[in-house]
């Protein structure tokens, strides 16, 4: 290995001088260890031409087998010393996430990664996060986690929504105004309409009454049947909103107070099939959003 090491060196530089300081070797060690591979190969590699050398046509050949060699080599070693992506890998995701938006692309994540083992559980249990049989956690919270590895996934806007039905229905939509006497739908936080209708300066409708739902998907799937107009964000409303069996009514949009997380125990989070997962779902999260369709344009008051 010295000798084709030496050798192949020479090869590129045609300088036993430059070839010996790129191996940290002496001009002689260099010169010694082409002479014993010729005699190895039984043919010359090496000729004097003029004050310099140049390889024999024999020599050329071998040199480029060489290189092919010893870069199989190179890698070979390299994906040894890199961590494996394979085995399994458990992840727990927010439900409605998980419903609605991981279980319509994970496809995508497991045929680009075949040898790496999904099982995927839903909760919404913000303390869980400490289970150590999970991996990875998806969560929607504030980002605080004590003594865990903790990286934003997505940021969200809430917005409203409703079924094209419920919006031929409704009649005149035209500011948030006219959402007074409308059937608003909340999910766990009966806040977020408020502060909404807040931004939207809307002072004639009461934010505290409606039906009232514990998670996100059940909230959506109403709004989608027509009972009333939900608050929605793009990501766990996007296929829907790209279908059309929902539509966003106004062009205002509130930061959501919380946002997506991925959670994971430190020595867990440093395996390379979580921080590969992570990456590819903050990839595509970011995707989504870029793919869903934005406001209602045609008259609310239509019927075409």
């Amino acid at each position: 290995m010295s000798a084709l090491r030496a050798f192949e060196a020479v090869s590129r530089h045609l300088n036993m001088a430059r070839a010996a300081k790129e191996l940290n070797l002496t001009r002689s060690a260099i010169s010694h260890q082409v002479r014993f591979l010729e005699a190895a190969v039984g043919a010359e590699l090496l000729r004097k031409d003029g004050r310099g050398i140049a390889l024999t046509p024999e020599g050329t050949a071998y040199a480029l087998r060489i290189r092919d060699a010893l870069a199989a080599l190179s890698e070979a070693g390299q994906k040894i010393r890199e961590p494996s992506v394979a085995g399994r890998l458990r992840i727990n995701c927010q439900p409605s996430l998980a419903t609605r938006w991981l279980s319509l692309h994970i496809g995508e994540f497991h045929r680009t990664y075949p040898e790496i083992d999904l099982e995927i559980t839903s909760s919404s249990d913000v303390d869980d996060v400490y289970r150590g049989e999970v991996d990875l956690f998806i969560r929607y919270g504030n980002g605080v986690w004590k003594d865990r590895w903790v990286r934003l996934l997505a940021r969200v806007e809430f917005f409203p929504v409703c079924s094209p039905q419920f919006l031929n229905q409704a009649g005149r939509l035209h500011k948030p105004d006219d959402l007074a006497g409308l059937p608003l739908i909340h999910v766990a936080d009966r806040g977020d309409w408020g502060r909404w209708l807040l931004a939207a300066g809307a002072e004639r409708v009461t934010s505290h009454v409606g039906l009232w739902f514990d998670d996100a998907h059940l909230g959506l799937n109403a709004a989608a049947a027509g009972h009333g107009i939900a608050l929605g964000e793009r990501f766990i409303a996007g296929e829907e909103l790209r279908s059309g069996r929902l539509v966003q009514l106004f062009d205002l949009s509130i930061p959501a107070p919380e946002a997506y997380y991925a959670i994971a125990d430190p020595v867990k989070a440093s395996r390379p099939a979580a921080r590969i997962f992570f990456d590819w779902m903050m990839d595509r999260l970011q995707l989504s959003m870029r793919q869903t369709p934005g406001p209602q344009r045609r008259r609310p008051g239509s019927s075409g």
